[in-house]
């Protein structure tokens, strides 16, 4: 718990992201094959493995998206600078 406070005042996560994340760690429990079953075990390491696996895509995602955003950005720039240049 200290570590999900120190990355929230630190701006690196925020409630919502803590919400989702609860969501979905519940979500993974209760539809895990083994809590169907009744097998404890198996529930807890599908749950997790079901849980660092959205982590992961939505990590990766967010990735790949905030990079395209930094390349669309140096291309809009890099556009003003041309038009400046040919309106002096």
């Amino acid at each position: 718990m200290r570590g999900l406070g120190s990355l929230y005042r630190a701006r690196r996560i925020s409630e919502q992201s803590i919400m989702i994340d609860a969501v979905w760690l519940m979500f993974s429990f209760l539809h895990s094959p083994g809590f169907v079953h009744g097998r404890p075990q198996a529930t807890d390491a599908f749950a997790i493995g079901a849980f660092v696996a959205y982590k992961l895509v939505a990590l990766t995602g967010f990735r790949l998206l905030r990079t395209q955003a930094e390349e669309d950005e140096q291309a809009a720039a890099a556009v003003a600078r041309v038009l400046a240049r040919s309106a002096e």
